[in-house]
């Protein structure tokens, strides 16, 4: 507030206290799904999905959500359609599949051909007929069931950040070289563990997304972000690695010393990219083992 950046400062509160919807104003907005190829949407949508062992049902179900992505993007992109969680959510439905291959005449031969492909892969599918036989919806409405948790989370309880009028735009700040913190808040004593690394995730690869348009467009940028309380995820350590070379700064942080037995690989690789490392009390003694050198994290 001395230095007069109040409007730097973006909260991202996941602390829901009571119902939002009728509170005041709690978080800053935003929206992951209004900038972004329809590829690295689906591949971000798909890396919150629930693990499943059965590629077979994980293939079909991404190749649904390929298809609608493409479609929405598409809308997006030329009609000013709102494309957010609670609108892909709604254009999963089967009736909306087939009304936007039906329909939509205007659409590109690839995004026409991809909503084709998927409605004649489901068994029994007859493309005139006015009502498809159960076996065709039950079997969609099982893929659909994929997405069923993440995007309904994501909508009915964090509507109020994601299905607004978006405050915060990673790739403006990026463009026109703005300094920003985003600082996000967790709710620890709210939710369960499952869910907490689904949010975490959620932030972490949309940085993670938001570098991958630092290295297409290869911008002067420099952007702050300083994320709490959240742990250690496979594949971030590459953030970290490439950070660097396009003047953003990452501000890690963790309660204990336990944060890397979840993925040691992952936190060394971490703790290796970072140039400054402060280390508070620490009841333990707690090294780090990378490359035959020793690090002795209590005295750096």
């Amino acid at each position: 507030k001395q230095n007069n950046r109040e409007n730097d400062l973006f909260v991202i509160n996941f602390i829901e206290r009571a119902n939002p919807f009728f509170k005041s104003k709690l978080s800053s907005t935003f929206n992951p799904l209004s900038k972004g190829s329809s590829g690295s949407l689906v591949e971000f949508i798909v890396s919150l999905m629930d693990k499943d062992d059965n590629d077979m049902w994980k293939g079909r179900a991404i190749s649904l959500i390929s298809a609608i992505m493409m479609a929405l993007v598409y809308m997006r992109d030329h009609e000013d359609f709102d494309l957010n969680f609670s609108s892909l959510r709604e254009h999963l439905q089967l009736d909306k599949v087939i009304e936007l291959y039906k329909t939509r005449t205007d659409f590109p031969i690839h995004i026409k051909n991809a909503l084709r492909a998927y409605t004649v892969s489901l068994p029994s599918f007859q493309e005139g007929a006015p009502k498809q036989k159960d076996i065709v919806l039950g079997l969609h409405g099982y893929l659909q069931m994929k997405f069923t948790k993440i995007l309904g989370f994501l909508t009915d309880s964090y509507g109020y950040i994601f299905n607004s009028i978006p405050e915060i735009d990673l790739e403006n700040f990026t463009a026109q070289n703005k300094k920003a913190i985003i600082l996000v808040q967790f709710p620890s004593f709210e939710k369960s563990i499952d869910e907490l690394k689904t949010l975490s995730y959620l932030m972490l690869s949309m940085l993670k997304k938001q570098l991958n348009f630092a290295l297409q467009e290869n911008p002067l940028s420099s952007i702050s972000w300083i994320i709490n309380d959240c742990p250690v995820n496979p594949g971030f350590s590459v953030v970290s690695a490439q950070a660097r070379a396009h003047h953003v700064s990452l501000l890690f942080s963790y309660k204990d010393t336990n944060f890397n037995q979840s993925d040691s690989n992952e936190s060394m690789s971490l703790a290796a990219n970072c140039n400054i490392k402060i280390n508070m009390n620490s009841p333990t003694n707690y090294e780090l083992q990378y490359q035959g050198m020793k690090y002795d994290l209590n005295i750096l």
